[in-house]
């Protein structure tokens, strides 16, 4: 859905809504994958857990298949004014949220068996993008034939700038806590406000100093993140923290 007007001055103002909904997307599935907790069993334990799997004597078994799905909604403004008389420019700017169970044809759910906790927003989800572009007839010694004329006069300077949010973040370790059999990245259990104000928020360039672009202790001092007891998956689900990665930006001239 979109809405668009003449405002003058050669500008126009576009306004607009785009939603979209994926069905049936591609991803993997582990069909091999152990019941949560079978690993930690004491009658299990020390045992090789390929023994244990459905298909007796293989490991993981990544199936592909047509089962994810997604949303996407998409808040959308335009300002562009037409090139005339030496200038034109455009400016866009982007709201939108994306949120699936796969985001791409190689990722797996932490549980094959329940896919409930892998939904979340998307590993690309982008919330706030910005272009902007410009192109300006510079207008000194423009039309002089002489040799100041043809050196210096006659250019044109054109700009194009983008800034963008980063992508979503997540907080846990390749360790097998649910003991299925599988040392796939799965996050930790959040217990605490993890959002820095801005400024507090700090790159680090080594593990001694104190900058942290995230909040990793409680006022108490306690730690917000800590991993899941044995056998059991964590509260936190596919990118569910309230804070996303650095952003970016791009300057062409």
């Amino acid at each position: 859905l979109t809405v668009e007007r003449e405002v003058g001055f050669n500008t126009t103002v576009e306004v607009g809504y785009v939603g979209r909904v994926g069905l049936f997307l591609e991803r993997e599935r582990d069909i091999n994958q152990l019941p949560t907790g079978t690993l930690y069993k004491t009658e299990n334990r020390g045992i090789n857990a390929d023994v244990l799997r459905p298909y007796k004597g293989f490991a993981i078994i990544a199936l592909g298949e047509m089962a994810a799905r997604s949303e996407y909604n998409r808040l959308q403004l335009e300002v562009r004014r037409r090139y005339s008389h030496g200038f034109g420019y455009g400016f866009t700017y982007t709201f939108s949220k994306s949120l699936d169970n796969g985001s791409g044809r190689r990722e797996r759910p932490f549980d094959s068996y329940n896919d409930k906790s892998y939904w979340g927003p998307s590993g690309f989800d982008t919330r706030h993008m910005v272009a902007i572009n410009a192109i300006y007839d510079v207008p000194f010694l423009r039309g002089r034939n002489d040799l100041a004329g043809k050196l210096l006069g006659g250019w044109l300077v054109t700009a194009v700038t983008q800034f963008q949010t980063g992508t979503p973040v997540s907080v846990g370790t390749s360790d097998d806590f649910a003991g299925i059999g599988r040392s796939d990245a799965v996050p930790w259990n959040v217990s605490g406000e993890t959002k820095l104000s801005r400024g507090e928020r700090k790159f680090s360039t080594s593990p001694a100093d104190s900058n942290f672009w995230f909040r990793t202790k409680n006022p108490d001092g306690s730690a917000i993140f800590t991993a899941p007891a044995s056998g059991t998956w964590a509260n936190q689900t596919k990118n569910s923290l309230p804070f996303y990665n650095v952003g970016w930006q791009n300057w062409n001239l």
